[in-house]
């Protein structure tokens, strides 16, 4: 029994219709260059410079600005 739905299960997606998708793409874009490929070492950054405490020392600062706009936008009517 399982077997007998498994295959109807199987076979049912072979009597839906698959799209044209050949029509979908834009022949602009199919006439379009491909794209230059750039070497991986363009794109790669540097780590960062600062340090852990560094990055610890300006947390609170940081987190200070970010409540004083939390509370300005709290107060700021909504249009």
């Amino acid at each position: 029994m399982r077997l007998v739905f498994f295959l109807l299960s199987a076979l049912l997606p072979a009597c839906a219709t698959f799209p044209a998708l050949d029509e979908t793409i834009d022949p602009a874009a199919a006439k379009a260059a491909f794209p230059d490929f750039v070497p991986f070492e363009t794109f790669v950054t540097t780590g960062n410079d600062q340090t852990a405490a560094e990055m610890t020392d300006d947390l609170p600062l940081r987190a200070a600005v970010l409540e004083n706009r939390a509370e300005q936008l709290r107060n700021s009517a909504v249009q």
